[in-house]
């Protein structure tokens, strides 16, 4: 989640982003309906310092078999792949 952020900031991407996670609590811990835990607490918080980069950003939760596509972009974001033109 983090690296496909940071890969669409940096892409110059500044429109609304879903993010989308098979993680129900995941989800649930980014919209503030369950508690973070303090280990996780400063990537929760980098997460949404990135956040304010775009117009809106939506978390979703989806059925794993919907968020393979989303594992295939964060691992093209992790591999330095670029957007064409």
């Amino acid at each position: 989640m983090l690296r496909c952020l940071e890969w669409l900031r940096l892409a110059g991407y500044r429109s609304r982003v879903v993010v989308c996670a098979d993680d129900g609590l995941l989800v649930r811990q980014f919209v503030g309906l369950a508690p973070v835990p303090a280990e996780v607490l400063p990537l929760r918080e980098r997460i949404g310092r990135l956040a304010g980069a775009f117009r809106a950003v939506e978390f979703r939760q989806v059925a794993a078999e919907e968020s393979a596509v989303a594992r295939e972009l964060a691992r093209c974001a992790g591999s330095g792949w670029v957007l064409p033109g």
